[in-house]
């Protein structure tokens, strides 16, 4: 068995409080059934790129290309903030 630290925000702090309250449950209880929950998702025959698409994380944008090209898109951007 293992013990984990999370930082949660305040809205998920908010969830985390009424569902122990709602429940009668611990926050342990309510954490283990979330996972619960989140590995029926993962087993619905969804692939990898279904399931994260699933949570709402905002726009993203930063990337600046494939990972695969990191290391040359990295010196790239770097040449052109030096003009």
């Amino acid at each position: 068995m293992g013990t984990r630290s999370v930082r949660l925000d305040e809205e998920s702090e908010n969830v985390l409080d009424v569902a122990t309250k709602l429940s009668g449950s611990s926050i342990s209880d309510v954490i283990k059934h979330g996972l619960q929950l989140v590995q029926k998702e993962i087993n619905q025959n969804r692939n990898a790129i279904e399931f994260f698409d699933s949570f709402d994380i905002g726009e993203g944008g930063e990337a600046l290309g494939d990972a695969r090209d990191a290391s040359q898109l990295i010196k790239q951007k770097l040449r052109n903030a030096k003009r």
